[in-house]
């Protein structure tokens, strides 16, 4: 699926369901939410997702993140990755590795309850996370590059004011 189809398909879906003001990230969700029925992550072209005025940089630009939530985040990310790295790439991940995936949900929640992140930013990352925890290091590698890449972009689109 090609950026453009997804947009396509994000426009459809906003308007099947008469969603006229309906925030970007929203309709991302809604779309994850069926994509992610019938496949994994590492099944999605990635592309999509990372690539310039993709999703991520969408995401990036739009939402209201704090830059020191996303880096909370993505240090967290880092460490799982170490640890999942050891796995093979089609290797299911452990419950123990679920385990530490799954405590990412509730952190996301208290940073949106906060308002340092968008509520739909938190339900993106958790049907995200809700695919990588039953699946392989591979779901998981896929994950890391879509936050590497909203990251990157909310860097871009909100720099550090000096």
């Amino acid at each position: 699926m090609t950026i453009q189809d997804v947009y396509k398909k994000i426009e459809e879906i906003k308007k099947e369901k008469n969603w006229d003001n309906v925030d970007f990230l929203y309709a991302v969700n809604e779309l994850l939410k069926q994509e992610l029925k019938h496949k994994k992550l590492s099944e999605k072209n990635i592309e999509s997702f990372i690539e310039p005025n993709g999703i991520a940089d969408k995401i990036a630009h739009k939402t209201k993140i704090k830059r020191s939530q996303l880096r909370k985040f993505f240090n967290e990310i880092k460490q799982l990755k170490n640890q999942i790295s050891k796995l093979r790439p089609e290797e299911p991940i452990t419950s123990e590795l679920r385990l530490k995936i799954v405590s990412l949900m509730p952190k996301l929640a208290y940073a949106s309850g906060r308002k340092t992140i968008d509520k739909n930013f938190y339900f993106f990352m958790k049907n995200l996370l809700e695919n990588v925890k039953e699946g392989t290091r591979k779901e998981f590698e896929v994950f890391e590059q879509i936050f590497e890449a909203i990251i990157a972009y909310h860097t871009y689109h909100h720099p550090k004011e000096d």
